[in-house]
């Protein structure tokens, strides 16, 4: 199983890492450690995900921690299409806005579409990637991130592309 890590669940590691407060449902470290031995972490061949977990933490911290992350965990590379069709898709039909996202999405649909490490998994609590409109719900962000229900944008990224979308309490429950 392989797991594209979006840059939010990074700051998370970071915050907690350095004495601030976890902005996350769970702790992110924790759910990394318990994955190293059963799960792929996918990156883009692009470092466009990479590019994304850098900009959002301190540079020298990011530099040691990913040097130690890529030592100690199962890191691929994955060569990304554009998905245009896709992505079109998304954003016509589920409201997902044009972000550095789209390289989750990107990396996630190559290693479905791939097979070579069985199901892919957005590991994200950005509202974002469950169901765009009620970004700015918080008691519907609440029920998606906790895996209370399931959001639009989710759900057919699961039943149409064997991707799935799950924030790090809902890993951590499995």
């Amino acid at each position: 199983m392989a797991v594209v890590v979006d840059a939010q669940i990074l700051h998370g590691i970071y915050c907690t890492d350095i004495g601030r407060e976890n902005p996350l449902s769970d702790c992110a470290t924790t759910l990394l450690e318990r994955s190293r031995d059963t799960h792929y972490f996918a990156v883009d061949a692009g470092q466009h995900v990479v590019s994304e977990w850098e900009r959002v933490v301190d540079w020298d911290w990011f530099q040691n921690w990913y040097m130690i992350f890529v030592q100690n965990f199962r890191v691929v590379e994955l060569t990304t299409a554009s998905e245009h069709a896709v992505i079109r898709e998304l954003r016509t039909k589920y409201g997902f806005p044009p972000s550095g996202d789209v390289w989750l999405v990107r990396t996630a649909l190559s290693d479905a579409r791939s097979g070579a490490f069985g199901s892919s998994i957005i590991l994200s609590e950005d509202c974002d990637l469950y169901d765009p409109p009620f970004k700015n719900d918080a008691a519907y962000r609440a029920k998606l991130i906790g895996g209370r229900v399931e959001g639009k944008l989710a759900k057919y990224l699961r039943k149409r592309h064997d991707i799935v979308v799950a924030s790090v309490s809902q890993l951590l429950a499995v």
